[in-house]
């Protein structure tokens, strides 16, 4: 196993999240598992660890990581709050560092196809597609994202070393 991987499932932290099904994904999983940034580099600047999980798994969640919890923020009925997702930030402290996790709810109890959320999950690279969850590291299956491709998550990852990306975005202009 990638030692940088294993040091994502052994951190008391983020073991706690994944052992409550909480998926981690974007910059953060590409920046310490691929372009070889130690856990305390990424975070030490206030960078943004992205999860989601569902809902119903959220006091759970609450519970295992309140020891660590300094600060947690709600995001208030917005545009960014949708009748899909419950947004909230959580900031954490674990040997004199600072995390920043953003997460998302999924609300659905019928649907938990990330195609439906990539809006909510807030995912605008392929670059950032890569997650890691209790069984694997992958990528989210987004926009039919590289369908054609005979090995998808190859093609991220190659991606990476080359420093190219692919918009996820209709729109042009991020």
């Amino acid at each position: 196993m990638n030692v940088l991987l294993k040091n994502i499932y052994i951190h008391p932290i983020l073991s706690t999240l994944i052992k409550n099904d909480v998926t981690i994904y974007g910059k953060f999983i590409r920046s310490v598992v691929f372009e070889d940034k130690t856990f305390s580099e990424y975070v030490s600047n206030g960078s943004i660890i992205n999860c989601y999980a569902k809902l119903i798994f959220k006091d759970i969640i609450e519970r295992d990581i309140n020891k660590y919890l300094i600060k947690t923020h709600r995001l208030a009925h917005s545009s960014f709050n949708s009748t899909r997702c419950e947004f909230i930030t959580y900031i954490l402290t674990h040997n004199d560092l600072e995390l920043i996790l953003d997460f998302s709810y999924i609300k659905s109890p019928i649907s938990y196809y990330l195609v439906s959320f990539r809006a909510e999950l807030n995912v605008h690279f392929d670059i950032d597609c890569l997650y890691v969850n209790r069984n694997e590291l992958g990528m989210l299956k987004i926009n039919n994202l590289y369908n054609t491709e005979p090995c998808p998550l190859y093609k991220i990852i190659e991606n990476i070393s080359e420093k190219k990306y692919k918009s996820l975005s209709k729109n042009p202009i991020i």
